[in-house]
């Protein structure tokens, strides 16, 4: 491959970021007619086009194989993306807030004694995956909606300065 098309490739990938937002690749990730790869792809992609504040936290993810014992397996990266925007988003400010909103979802969730946070998530987790694929989307297009951002924190602070 040459320099240039490795050029044109990463300039598209740039364009199509800019042009659509995460909800719109994890809802293209939801179309019944693509393979795995592709929803992978489209996941990734979803988690790229994240806003400029989330750089330093993005990673490259390793593709794992989906667990040959499930036949609705997830796209590879989901459950890290569902974890990623439960804990920024306002749910994940306290055990109680995660226990409510699994609750709003009709999914039981109660935390064990010392249980952190940070664990009730990644249960809390667990019980979005087993969702429906629809029902799964719209979930994740709610944390998408509701997460904390930098500049929403900044609006937070200078309003609280001036009263």
């Amino acid at each position: 491959m040459t320099k240039s098309n490795v050029h044109a490739i990463l300039g598209d990938l740039h364009r199509l970021l800019a042009m659509h937002k995460a909800s719109d690749f994890i809802e293209a990730s939801n179309y019944g007619g693509i393979s795995r790869s592709m929803k992978a792809a489209l996941r990734t992609l979803a988690h790229e086009a994240e806003p400029a504040a989330d750089i330093s936290r993005r990673r490259v993810r390793s593709t794992v194989a989906p667990n040959p014992r499930s036949r609705t397996a997830n796209a590879p990266g989901e459950r890290s993306q569902i974890l990623s925007l439960i804990r920024r988003s306002k749910i994940f400010e306290s055990t109680r807030s995660l226990i409510t909103y699994a609750n709003s979802l009709g999914l039981r969730l109660t935390a064990k004694p010392k249980e952190g946070r940070d664990r009730l998530a990644s249960r809390l987790t667990s019980l979005i995956e087993t969702l429906p694929d629809q029902r799964r989307s719209e979930v994740i297009d709610d944390l998408l909606a509701g997460r904390n951002s930098q500049t929403q924190g900044w609006i937070d602070v200078i309003k609280n300065g001036k009263q």
